[in-house]
């Protein structure tokens, strides 16, 4: 499955503000020689105490379910990072320096950041009736910048495609080290694309995942899921 195409999705909701942090989080950040690297340290930073630890990036995601006739087929997800690690994305991968990234500048971050983050499942995870499914495949890397923002999408395909009045499929994203926060956007944060979608009768929403909570319990998740009609039997 191809990446979510963000021009059919607004990518830039409003800017989720400052990363929080202190002066440890900040020199651990000074350790970090790029942006990718950050991730990098993200997905294998350990051993933090919910009590001091704070997230160093902060992302504010989309998801979208993908419809092939009345099954889903894949997923798509944005990524929209704060103005600081924004920043430094920026300053990593945009050589030309015009605030956008061209095709071999995506590809650059592309090959930096999926690579990073391949070890923690990027940060996708995915129940289909009540069980993990483990890592999926990710494939169709974009990146987007918009007056200083920026965001990523990517599609993750669906190894079998799940007919949802059938199957319960569920989306989370998250970093349980905390070291990422990731929170679904206000508007639009769960969309649908093909007919089956309608057919189906089916609705997007986000609900609660009390049960895996993490960080010590600290962090409730939301997670992604549809709401549809039963197949006739």
């Amino acid at each position: 499955m191809e990446a979510l195409p963000m021009a059919r999705i607004d990518p830039h909701p409003a800017d989720p503000g400052p990363r929080r942090g202190d002066r440890r989080d900040r020199r651990r950040r000074e350790t970090v020689g790029t942006a990718a690297g950050a991730l990098a340290v993200a997905v294998l930073a350990m051993g933090l105490c919910p009590a001091f630890a704070h997230p160093n990036i902060v992302m504010t995601c989309r998801v979208l379910f993908n419809f092939d006739g009345p099954s889903v087929n894949g997923l798509g997800e944005v990524w929209t990072f704060d103005q600081t690690f924004s920043a430094e994305l920026l300053k990593d991968f945009d050589a030309d320096g015009d605030g956008r990234f061209s095709n071999s500048e995506a590809a650059a971050m592309q090959s930096e950041i999926m690579r990073n983050l391949a070890d923690s499942r990027y940060f996708t995870y995915v129940s289909i009736d009540g069980k993990d499914a483990g890592k999926l495949p990710v494939s169709g890397f974009r990146a987007e910048a918009k007056d200083g923002v920026v965001s990523i999408a990517f599609g993750v395909p669906v190894k079998t495609p799940l007919d949802p009045r059938i199957h319960t499929l569920s989306v989370e994203i998250k970093d349980p080290e905390f070291f990422v926060f990731a929170s679904f956007a206000g508007d639009n944060p769960v969309l649908m694309r093909g007919d089956g979608a309608e057919a189906d009768g089916c609705v997007p929403k986000l609900v609660d995942d009390s049960a895996g909570a993490y960080f010590g319990g600290a962090i409730i998740p939301e997670a992604a899921t549809l709401s549809c009609g039963s197949r006739p039997r």
